[in-house]
């Protein structure tokens, strides 16, 4: 299918939001085999990824309005586009409710994605030995997602003894003198750290993986949260 994008030409670059997921927008719907041109009058679809005052129509075709909206109210000068779509999308389930509660139905959620560039690939838990702060669901977990999948990594700072025990999968517990499978991309540290060195660790990752049982007060998040981690 011929489906005609538009968006006001200052988007058309990555450097700003609409710009940025706009592309990616196009992109995504050629890889799924449609022909993309911009503002094209021809096209039986018309796409509009802006804010709604903004949207450019073309007669005759249907037409699909897509924008974000970050206030509970909505400008007087979209309600003319808006009501000329034959359907209105935007990115999350609170936006939709916006919409609806100034008086526009049926708004539709397909939110945003991600690009894999942008996903978490290290993974830090700190919390070893204690049973409550889960090191072993935190192995298990990463071994089965990730395998031995050199992109990702996970790092276990225990406090100068570990516990975690990596095996090839869950039934090997219970199979004695099973070879275990050793997975090169979790590294276990035992030994004590200064503080400093532990900020440089906690710098060295994206996420930290924290499924406690339960805290008092709980540094080790905190920690995280000052140091810009997941």
């Amino acid at each position: 299918m011929k489906i005609s994008f538009f968006t006001p030409t200052i988007n058309l670059k990555s450097s700003n939001g609409y710009g940025y997921a706009g592309l990616n927008i196009v992109e995504s719907l050629k890889t799924l085999g449609h022909e993309v041109p911009y503002s094209d009058p021809k096209s039986p679809v018309q796409f509009n990824f802006a804010q709604p005052d903004h949207f450019k129509m073309h007669r005759g075709q249907y037409q699909i309005g897509y924008t974000p909206w970050e206030s509970t109210v909505i400008p007087d000068r979209w309600r003319e586009m808006i009501n000329a779509t034959d359907e209105m999308w935007t990115t999350s389930d609170w936006c939709a409710n916006v919409f609806e509660d100034n008086g526009y139905k049926n708004i539709k959620v397909f939110p945003h994605g991600i690009q894999d560039i942008w996903k978490p690939k290290r993974f830090l838990h700190v919390g070893e030995p204690a049973p409550r702060k889960a090191g072993q669901m935190v192995v298990d977990a990463f071994a089965h997602l990730y395998g031995n999948d050199p992109r990702y990594s996970l790092t276990i700072k225990a406090y100068h003894h570990n516990t975690t025990r990596i095996y090839n999968n869950i039934i090997d517990r219970n199979i004695v003198g099973l070879p275990h499978q050793v997975y090169s991309n979790i590294k276990i540290i035992t030994e004590e750290l200064t503080d400093e060195e532990l900020v440089r660790l906690y710098h060295k990752h994206d996420v930290l993986v924290y499924p406690s049982y339960g805290e008092g007060f709980g540094f080790i998040p905190l920690q995280a949260l000052a140091n810009n981690l997941y």
